[in-house]
């Protein structure tokens, strides 16, 4: 009887141990995430160098985006190259590769006959900049922004 006792006590006892084995792997992955959204999330801007998919050259815009803590959803605000705000949009990204995200923009406030863009962002691995990529099937756009002080 004695020996069952411990056999069933040793086993739950490893069985605990081996538990807390798997606990630095998980805190590992939630650091992990924590510190790529602490690097990702925040404000970016910078021009846009926008052109017709034929490739005829179009307005230059300001771009500012924020990137939210949860890292699937943003705020875009397209400036004329005078300030003038143009249009604000809500994007829906989902992750497309370890620092790069892809979606699409949703119009909030914007002019007449605004086609929803697929838009693709990739982070710094420092998260001090964002490239922006941008196409509506008419017009596409590219450019650097620099993440903002917060």
């Amino acid at each position: 009887m004695a020996s069952k006792f411990s056999s069933a006590f040793i086993a739950a006892t490893m069985a605990v141990a081996l538990s807390f084995v798997a606990v630095p792997s998980l805190v590992s992955a939630k650091s992990s995430q924590s510190a790529r959204t602490s690097r990702i999330a925040g404000t970016y801007e910078g021009e846009v160098k926008r052109r017709l998919i034929g490739g005829e050259q179009r307005e230059t815009r300001i771009y500012r985006i924020t990137m939210n803590a949860d890292l699937s959803t943003g705020k875009l605000f397209i400036y004329e190259l005078n300030r003038a705000l143009r249009s604000e949009l809500g994007f829906v990204v989902k992750p497309a590769g370890k620092l790069t995200y892809r979606g699409d923009t949703v119009p909030i406030n914007t002019v007449p006959g605004y086609l929803p863009d697929h838009v693709t962002l990739t982070f710094a691995a420092d998260g001090k900049s964002v490239k922006w990529f941008h196409a509506d099937g008419t017009t596409e756009g590219t450019g650097t922004l620099a993440r903002q002080p917060d």
